[in-house]
């Protein structure tokens, strides 16, 4: 759906709340911020709904390429791309989407570092208990 007003508005898929809903903890939220500030320019804004292995479930964007954006996710969904092969696809927002695949990328590592840390406590108790 797309919203013609002053910045352009669009979004495609789940929205937050519907995604945190149906999947939990196997959601990432990763957004871009708004570059520019001067009177201007309109402010760009995207944000994009996706599981651990980078399957989009849902993208906002507001701005000029807004529309553009929201037409890339749209074609990566149908065609079960992620995040990370959308990336890859030469366009003109594909700049933009490289940078929320490597966001995507830092928060799944940031979330496995908790995982990480028990699991190395588990095994040291494992080793000293000689299981």
């Amino acid at each position: 759906q797309a919203i013609a007003m002053q910045p352009p508005t669009a979004s495609v898929g789940m929205t937050e709340i519907e995604a945190r809903l149906k999947y939990g903890q196997d959601l990432f939220t990763v957004h871009t911020t708004p570059q520019n500030t001067s009177q201007n320019a309109d402010p760009e804004f995207c944000k994009f709904f996706c599981r651990r292995n980078g399957r989009i479930i849902g993208a906002h964007a507001v701005g000029n390429n807004a529309l553009e954006i929201i037409e890339s996710v749209a074609i990566a969904m149908h065609a079960k791309l992620n995040v990370y092969q959308l990336g890859r696809m030469a366009d003109a927002s594909s700049g933009t989407i490289t940078q929320l695949a490597a966001q995507l990328d830092r928060q799944i590592y940031s979330r496995n570092l908790g995982r990480q840390a028990w699991l190395e406590k588990w095994f040291n108790w494992r080793r000293q208990w000689n299981i």
